[in-house]
């Protein structure tokens, strides 16, 4: 039995509190949603060609969001990626989340 499924396509609104920044050498993506509650984090990491980690993260405010990106040993290997997280991030908090209508 095959199961189908239909996305549909994703508004403006959804498209404007949403950020994915990946590193240079495609080991780290990092996906970061506007919720009505804070952020929603998801972070993948490729291990050794075979692997991936997923870490999914939700933050009430910006500033846990910064201490997580500062405690993060992965800032060493990727500064520019974490810079544009922080930057991202800052920016997610700042605007304010559209009502999505579920159907």
């Amino acid at each position: 039995m095959s199961m189908t499924t239909a996305f549909g396509r994703r508004t403006q609104a959804d498209r404007r509190n949403v950020r994915t920044v990946r590193s240079d050498d495609g080991l780290v993506a990092v996906r970061m949603r506007r919720t009505p509650s804070g952020l929603s984090v998801e972070r993948v990491t490729q291990l050794a060609n075979t692997a991936r980690a997923v870490q999914v993260i939700a933050f009430a405010n910006v500033s846990s969001f910064h201490r997580w990106c500062d405690a993060d040993v992965a800032r060493f290997d990727y500064p520019l990626l974490y810079s544009t997280l922080k930057r991202d991030a800052d920016e997610l908090f700042a605007s304010e989340v559209e009502p999505h209508v579920a159907g």
